[in-house]
């Protein structure tokens, strides 16, 4: 293949973009994302308890514009208290009084260093192996992966809703939670 050909260029970026994706399943660089506006405070202390426990190097918590916001730092200070002693805390809170709708969380996730970001809305639990079964998945195939989501058909009676399958599904929009 000619080195100036745009297929040789693109089956070279690949190549590198897969050999990143194996490279940060070995270092393990994945920062989960939690958006908290109004669920009930357990709620996020399932999640924080979960994603400090999983492998994900930082957790970051998105309090925007909510009226939970003291009972939710209330929450985020009782996990900092339960982590490791002498071990710097993973937890981050990214706190504003403006509301930035389902946008704000995407945003912030934009500005993660590392290389895989997973994305949670307030309602949704999830065990402390998600990360890295989701780790697993992207290393195999680059994609978005989330528990839930859309199947797009231009024959709205081909359209449906995939809700938690059990195994990997192929959708078109991923929803209430997003690994990429």
């Amino acid at each position: 293949c000619s080195r100036e050909s745009s297929a040789c260029q693109l089956q070279s970026r690949l190549a590198e973009r897969a050999a990143e994706l194996r490279n940060a399943a070995v270092s393990r660089s994945v920062t989960v994302v939690l958006n908290h506006w109004q669920r009930p405070v357990e709620n996020l202390l399932g999640q924080l308890r979960a994603a400090v426990a999983s492998i994900a190097v930082e957790v970051w918590v998105c309090i925007f514009g909510s009226p939970l916001a003291e009972a939710y730092q209330a929450a985020i200070d009782l996990v900092q208290a339960e982590e490791e002693v002498g071990r710097p805390s993973k937890i981050r809170t990214v706190h504003s009084d403006v509301d930035f709708g389902v946008y704000g969380r995407f945003l912030v996730a934009s500005t993660a260093k590392t290389a895989f970001v997973y994305m949670v809305d307030d309602d949704v639990p999830f065990p402390v192996s998600a990360v890295e079964q989701y780790l697993r998945h992207a290393v195999r195939q680059s994609s978005i992966w989330g528990h839930a989501g859309h199947v797009r058909s231009v024959d709205p009676r081909h359209a449906k809703w995939v809700d938690r399958p059990r195994m990997p599904t192929l959708v078109d929009y991923a929803n209430a939670a997003w690994f990429l």
